[in-house]
């Protein structure tokens, strides 16, 4: 239904061919693309283990490593927007300040291979006394070539860093998000909560889309400042003509739960 009303299609859209990409995309556009993807993927990981929601704006996002400022030149907005940031850039600085890389050996493999000299590779590569070659994608250790095989690397953040960093799915770069949340910006994230809120209660109160609306709510006093900074985005995103405290007097009250704190939202569609 949504494709034949935007289209003017009469066959649904399941009948259609795919699109035709070439000529638009290349290869190269795709790799990056891939990188977006892992980068937004390691932003949301470090949200959800330090229990930041992703409607809750962060300052910056910082990524190091390998084509980190071409990922950026390519896709700033499209990270911004995905992982909700103010700020992406790179420093391009050695990250070995944020991050250290870790070798596993194949023993099995290696054991067959080297078995005079294991004793002296083992410990040399949990020591970090190794060199890598980027060229080929191999290591040296104790004078000895390691081909891809024979190990396997891991980019893990340092102490300092290991609640805010991660590294991408390659390894070769590292994604370090700010998470000091000022009260601008948590002001920011409780007016996204509150029309989170309000698209649900239109949704429960069986609203049309294009219906206007005016709002009252009765919320936790913190909530204030959202409403007072943000106001005009919040109607904008719901249609309201007016948002005030207090939901009596609604021709709708309904409630929403947020993080186990009940807020009751009164809604009046708009004549």
């Amino acid at each position: 239904a949504v494709y034949r009303a935007l289209n003017g299609e009469s066959e649904s859209v399941h009948l259609q061919d795919f699109p035709d990409v070439s000529g638009i995309t290349d290869d190269g556009d795709m790799e990056i693309m891939d990188r977006v993807r892992d980068v937004c993927n390691a932003a949301s990981a470090i949200r959800n283990k330090m229990n930041i929601r992703n409607r809750q704006p962060l300052s910056e996002l910082r990524l190091e490593g390998k084509f980190s400022s071409l990922v950026i030149g390519f896709a700033e907005e499209i990270i911004k927007d995905e992982v909700n940031v103010k700020k992406v850039y790179s420093a391009n600085t050695d990250f070995s300040e944020f991050a250290i890389f870790k070798v596993s050996l194949n023993n099995s493999v290696l054991g067959k291979k080297y078995p005079e000299k294991m004793k002296q590779i083992i410990p040399a590569a949990k020591k970090g006394d190794y060199q890598r070659v980027s060229h080929n994608n191999t290591i040296e250790v104790c004078g000895e070539i390691l081909l891809p095989n024979e190990f396997s690397m891991t980019f893990e953040p340092t102490p300092e860093f290991k609640d805010r960093a991660q590294a991408l799915s390659t390894n070769d770069a590292l994604v370090i998000l700010d998470l000091t949340i000022t009260p601008e910006l948590e002001a920011e994230g409780r007016a996204r909560d509150l029309v989170r809120m309000i698209q649900q209660a239109r949704k429960d109160a069986g609203l049309n889309v294009a219906d206007r609306i005016t709002i009252g709510l009765d919320m936790p006093a913190e909530f204030g400042a959202a409403l007072k900074a943000h106001g005009d985005y919040i109607a904008q995103q719901t249609l309201a003509d007016s948002i005030r405290e207090g939901a009596t007097g609604a021709n709708q009250v309904l409630k929403q739960e947020l993080d186990g704190v009940e807020f009751t939202i009164g809604l009046s569609r708009v004549a």
